[in-house]
Order: C-alpha cells, then sequence, then structure tokens
C-alpha cells in the first residue's frame, strides 16, 4: 500500500548498491504492487538494477550459460511464465 510505495525508493536505492560480477536483479513481490506496480516500476527504471519481470537474461558463468528468469507478482501482478522463458 502506501506505505510500501513510500519505502520502496530508499529500498531500491540500498539494493542498487551492491555489486555482483553478473549483475543485480529484481522482480516484483506484493508489497511491490501498489498502483497496480507502477510505483515498482518507476522506481527500479532509475536504478541500475536489472528488472526481470516476466523476461530471462541469459548470463555466462564459467563458460556455461545461467539463465536467470522472473515474473510478475502472482496475486497483484500479471505473472506470465511463458514470456518469462521464451527463448530459455
Amino acid at each position: 500500500g502506501p506505505a510500501a510505495a513510500e519505502r520502496l525508493p530508499a529500498c531500491l536505492d540500498a539494493v542498487a548498491k551492491l555489486e555482483a560480477p553478473h549483475g543485480v536483479f529484481a522482480v516484483p513481490g506484493n508489497h511491490d504492487m501498489y498502483e497496480h506496480g507502477a510505483v515498482y516500476r518507476r522506481a527500479v527504471a532509475g536504478t541500475p538494477l536489472r528488472d526481470l519481470t516476466n523476461r530471462a537474461e541469459r548470463r555466462t558463468v564459467g563458460g556455461a550459460p545461467l539463465w536467470l528468469a522472473g515474473v510478475d507478482d502472482h496475486w497483484w501482478g500479471t505473472p506470465d511464465q511463458n514470456a518469462a522463458l521464451a527463448g530459455v
């Protein structure tokens, strides 16, 4: 709800400071779905985080492919497993 929407930007700012060799990724959860996820999408767009909502990204780790996939929140979002796994 509104309280989560107020806290989300600060949380994402903290997570955005993480560093990982293959990137830092995010997917929304039920508490991120205020305004049907619009608050989450706006907030994550202003960070270096890679949003995996209903999509996947391929990374190469140790010479082998590694796929990371995410889906939207089951209860309040629009989860699409087919879209998330397309091309995997």
